[in-house]
């Protein structure tokens, strides 16, 4: 499904015009990304938490050399998501 798809169900679903409701979605997702950046929680009732960790990068081996390649990073920020029960009920019981 994509946003346009998205868009036009919520636009059924209320009555204004798909592409008003595209533009709301798109705006919604950006100020998600924004607040994620600046590493705030989101919480989203009935679809779950996202959130920002800081993962421990693990060194690579250069394969010609056979040496580990040290980084100057030590960690890296990556996206989390902690699914709603509710979500996770509704998807387990239409299998």
């Amino acid at each position: 499904m994509k946003k346009q798809d998205i868009a036009q169900k919520v636009s059924e679903a209320t009555g204004y015009e798909w592409h008003a409701c595209k533009d709301i979605i798109t705006a919604t997702i950006e100020a998600i990304g924004e607040s994620l950046a600046e590493g705030e929680e989101i919480t989203l009732r009935g679809l779950g938490t996202l959130s920002v960790k800081e993962r421990k990068l693990t060194p690579n081996l250069r394969r010609k050399s056979g040496e580990l390649a040290i980084k100057e990073k030590t960690t890296r920020r990556v996206p989390k998501i902690a699914w709603a029960m509710t979500l996770r009920s509704k998807i387990a019981n239409n299998v």
